[in-house]
């Protein structure tokens, strides 16, 4: 089973997901400390980035 193309392709979403929340947690966490109070439309819009924009947003930092 673990050699199946549905389980890797399962795994890999779930690594994938894993990795962009963690991307989100960290830049909400920092986004308050460079901007101060941040708005709920731009934690919302912040929340919708792809995985890759928000690795972009870390280099930033």
């Amino acid at each position: 089973m673990q050699e199946s193309v549905v389980y890797q392709r399962i795994i890999r979403q779930g690594i994938e997901q894993g990795k962009r929340e963690e991307a989100l947690s960290v830049v909400m966490r920092l986004l308050p400390r460079r901007i101060g109070i941040v708005a709920p439309e731009l934690r919302r819009r912040v929340a919708r980035r792809r995985h890759r924009r928000l690795k972009h947003y870390l280099l930033l930092n």
